[in-house]
């Protein structure tokens, strides 16, 4: 007997019953209250640093939680109309004690299997100085026992202070965990790569850490990206007398400094004056690198946004040399970013509210978007915006944290990202979708659908983090019409939550399927 499977479709969850028309840059009024998620998941401060998006559309926004002082990771998970997701930790929330008094999560992955893992700094209690921490927890939010010790991994870079603020998961599984250590009487760029589960990976770096010593002071990591060809990319500042430059280095995928990329392995950014700094990176398809930050002229930052060529030197065909500076007014803080399907940088930040800025691929504000390119967005007494995320219809969320008169609290916010219309569910054009068996046994399923028109469709298979796994079907037509087609499964594939993304030139049905 066919077992019907309820299906998750993007247009239900998160569209409004009608046809909604949006602006770009508006807020998303069919999420939370008017396109706004923000309310004391405890009776302490929580604190939002990092985001992402699941496969199935919900979100996840991860820190800390402060209790007079005391700190825990802290993590929530909210369903795609931003209500909290019950089924995950304890109403929505997991907090994580590793027994110190200051635990803080800067960065976030997820794993094809639908784990969750939280990476940043612990306080060491034997040394009393931070260590390098992750802290893996299953989808529903729990420790996973399976990884370090009780789902806790901490690494002392040499007895001092080492704080992690950004990570990258390789395609292999392994973990980049990068950040600075204090070595050498300073603290200096290190990036840390862990097996799977947790232990360090010996074939990297010198006993799996790497190193890279760019001046003579002290050096702030604070992003990390990968290359295509598995090299490394890590970006911050240092401090050099009276100003910080802003850096990007480039490590290969030993953990070996990449002499060929800018200067020994580094390019380095001094605009005379000012205090700049990188706080953000992203690789483009082409290899070509985004670097975001702030320069800080008199003390009121600025937008900085620098693209460099593979090699490390500036692309003087984007901005000014190679350089997007922009003043949008008071404390400019671009602390996070994203490009979109069609190149635009979106990126997110500012001081005392959520600002959001889409940039041209040239790199100048675009227009079209909110305001001349940017969207201020106040929220309680005071905000601070760290993450910005693409849903899979192109929809932005921004997360961070906004001050509620008395404490902090973790805050969503949802843009429009284009003009248009959205559709209802009973516009929509694939309906009563099924596969089964599931959970999947042997190496085929029956995917059953309903297709109103005839259609040139297409199906693939997903990981939990949303990344293609594999193609099903690969832009057949189909009639309208009942389907019920047999599809062989790939082999090999872990246990784990995965999805079937069934999907038209109009519409995207994701459908869960998982694997014992």
């Amino acid at each position: 007997m066919k077992a019907l499977i309820t299906f998750v479709s993007f247009f239900v969850l998160i569209l409004f019953a009608n046809l909604i028309q949006s602006q770009p840059g508006s807020l998303d009024e069919s999420f939370g209250t008017g396109g706004i998620v923000t309310a004391p998941l405890t009776t302490h401060g929580e604190y939002g640093y990092t985001g992402t998006i699941q496969a199935d559309g919900k979100i996840l926004v991860a820190g800390f939680q402060d209790v007079s002082g005391s700190q825990n990771f802290a993590v929530a998970r909210y369903n795609t109309n931003g209500s909290l997701d019950n089924s995950f930790g304890t109403g929505g929330l997991t907090l994580f004690d590793a027994g110190t008094d200051a635990d803080a999560a800067w960065t976030m992955a997820l794993q094809d299997d639908g784990k969750i893992i939280l990476g940043g700094s612990v306080n060491n209690q034997f040394t009393t100085f931070d260590d390098y921490a992750l802290v893996r927890l299953n989808s529903d939010g729990t420790p996973d026992n399976t990884f370090g010790t009780g789902g806790l991994v901490m690494t002392d870079i040499d007895g001092h202070w080492d704080n992690a603020y950004d990570m990258v998961l390789q395609d292999d599984g392994k973990i980049l965990l990068a950040g600075q250590g204090y070595t050498n009487s300073n603290r200096k760029v290190c990036v840390v790569r862990y097996n799977t589960d947790g232990t360090l990976d010996a074939s990297f770096g010198a006993g799996g850490i790497a190193i890279n010593v760019i001046g003579c002071g002290v050096e702030k990591t604070r992003a990390i990206a990968l290359q295509a060809d598995g090299k490394i990319i890590v970006a911050g500042y240092f401090n050099e007398g009276t100003d910080d430059q802003a850096f990007v280095t480039r490590f290969n995928s030993d953990g070996t400094v990449d002499n060929t990329f800018g200067n020994n392995g580094t390019a380095t950014l001094d605009i005379a004056g000012n205090k700049d700094r990188f706080w953000t990176l992203y690789v483009l398809p082409d290899g070509k690198i985004l670097a975001g930050g702030t320069t800080d002229p008199a003390d009121d930052p600025d937008y900085l946004l620098v693209k460099y060529l593979s090699d490390g030197t500036l692309d003087n065909s984007f901005g000014s040399n190679g350089m997007s500076l922009n003043n949008f007014g008071v404390n400019d803080l671009l602390l996070d970013m994203i490009v979109d399907a069609d190149g635009k940088i979106l990126t997110a930040g500012g001081g005392f509210s959520f600002e959001l800025v889409r940039f041209l691929d040239t790199g100048y504000p675009d227009t079209d978007f909110g305001t001349n390119g940017i969207v201020n967005t106040s929220i309680g007494n005071f905000c601070f915006a760290y993450s910005v995320c693409l849903q899979a219809d192109g929809r932005i969320v921004v997360s961070g944290h906004s001050n509620n008169g008395n404490d902090y609290d973790l805050t969503v916010a949802r843009y429009h990202a284009a003009e248009g219309s959205y559709v209802d569910e009973q516009s929509a054009i694939i309906h009563h979708v099924n596969v089964y068996p599931n959970p999947i046994s042997g190496g085929q399923i029956t995917l059953e659908y309903v297709i109103d028109n005839t259609e040139v469709l297409s199906a693939e298979i997903l990981s939990v983090s949303g990344k293609k796994i594999d193609v099903l079907i690969n832009n057949q037509l189909r009639a309208a019409g009942h389907h019920e087609e047999d599809l062989r499964m790939p082999v090999n594939l872990a246990a784990g939550i995965y999805f079937i993304r069934l999907f038209t030139e109009k519409e995207n049905i994701y459908h869960k399927i998982v694997i014992p």
